[in-house]
């Protein structure tokens, strides 16, 4: 079977605060770690980097990973992985730390939110045209990619906005939706959203493993080699200068690596580099640097429930 890498993101009940963040409430995710205990073995993430540096085989159990450094993950997470006993892995993203500001992907979390799927790509299109006329159009045609939800509409802005604009005028038009539409109090919403860097070092002491996740969470392929690898270092650095270790974990932006990705990372000592697909299990030390995961949506979550088939593997 190999190792099942599950992914989350927000881990809440619904939020008035935040209305329409698309969440696994507290019920299901307890649901669904009682689900994976009864019918996998909890793998440890230290036997994860046992296997990859002796060259063992990868062990059959499941690990839970957390994206973004959201303080969900310390007050509603790790309290449920702490009681049964297991550890999870938790990757901040640099940017609210360092910079104070809060990156593109959760800025369209949140207006997507307030405005909808639909809301949200029309918005973006309208401040787009004003900046460039030929934008609209970029957005419209882009390919959907390999995302599994969403309306047509958004999942060409997702794709267009992640990958195809230019990072600055994309993150321009966001800046501009979010102070409209969610906040114009930047830093207020950093302290409101994110873990501080002190919970962050308690996860660690308290037997969680921390990945790097960038700086600025680009898609990493849109960036030279030379951009690459400044970016994975400053986050690396950024986190064993706070945790006094080395990083041997890396979570890719959005999932997107490639052949420059792998080589940066492990030019750099990282030892273990996930994506967000396939959903599927890790089985392979071919795949130490584009380790497999499978998002929380494709799991049940009740503890009864049968297992899934993914990629032609029961999950």
């Amino acid at each position: 079977m190999g190792a099942i890498l599950v992914m989350y993101h927000y881990v809440r009940d619904p939020d008035p605060r935040h209305p329409g963040v698309a969440a696994i409430t507290l019920d299901d995710f307890e649901g669904q770690v009682d689900h994976l205990l009864r019918h996998y073995e909890p793998l440890e993430p230290d036997a994860l980097l046992a296997a990859a540096r002796e060259g063992t085989p990868i062990p059959d159990g499941f690990v839970l990973t957390f994206d973004d450094g959201v303080r969900d993950h310390f007050d509603n997470a790790a309290p449920v992985l702490e009681k049964h006993g297991i550890h999870g892995i938790f990757a901040p993203i640099g940017l609210p730390y360092l910079h104070g500001h809060i990156p593109f992907v959760q800025k369209n979390q949140l207006v997507r939110g307030r405005l909808g799927e639909d809301g949200v790509a029309d918005a973006y299109m309208a401040l787009a045209e004003e900046i460039d006329p030929e934008l609209p159009a970029k957005v419209a045609s882009a390919p959907i990619g390999d995302y599994r939800r969403g309306s047509e509409k958004y999942l060409r802005f997702k794709y267009a906005s992640n990958r195809l604009i230019d990072r600055e005028v994309s993150e321009r038009i966001m800046n501009r939706l979010f102070a409209e539409h969610v906040s114009d109090d930047e830093v207020a919403t950093i302290r409101e959203l994110y873990m501080t860097e002190g919970e962050i070092i308690e996860l660690c002491r308290r037997g969680h493993a921390i990945a790097g996740h960038s700086i600025s969470h680009p898609s990493l392929p849109q960036l030279d080699e030379s951009q690459q690898q400044s970016e994975i270092g400053a986050a690396k650095g950024w986190l064993e200068l706070m945790l006094g270790q080395d990083l041997a974990w890396w979570n890719y932006p959005y999932g997107d690596y490639d052949e420059r990705s792998e080589r940066v990372c492990e030019r750099l000592g990282i030892e273990i580099a996930y994506s967000t697909r396939p959903p599927n299990d890790w089985t392979s030390h071919d795949e130490r640097f584009r380790v497999p995961r499978v998002d929380t949506v494709f799991l049940p979550v009740t503890a009864d429930a049968e297992p899934v088939v993914l990629a032609g593997e029961v999950v």
